[in-house]
């Protein structure tokens, strides 16, 4: 039972020193935990979550994070 609708999740990433165009979408569903991959070390990247409401086609404010990668294994 879902009383405000089934909530889907979009994910989309960037370079931060990229215009907002350059966002890719890496991940759509109802999860609310997604593991990046494909990350370079030492880059900032732009993530940019919304959520929509699939009954009702409404989607909220994104929340956006900028958060540089390190060296894997650290």
């Amino acid at each position: 039972m879902h009383p405000n609708g089934i909530i889907d999740y979009k994910l989309y990433k960037r370079l931060s020193k990229e215009d907002r165009q350059k966002d890719q979408l890496v991940y759509q569903g109802t999860d609310t935990s997604h593991v990046a991959a494909d990350l370079q070390e030492y880059v900032m990247y732009t993530f940019t979550v919304v959520s929509v409401n699939i009954g009702y086609g409404w989607e909220s404010k994104s929340v956006v994070v900028m958060e540089t990668t390190h060296p894997a294994g650290q």
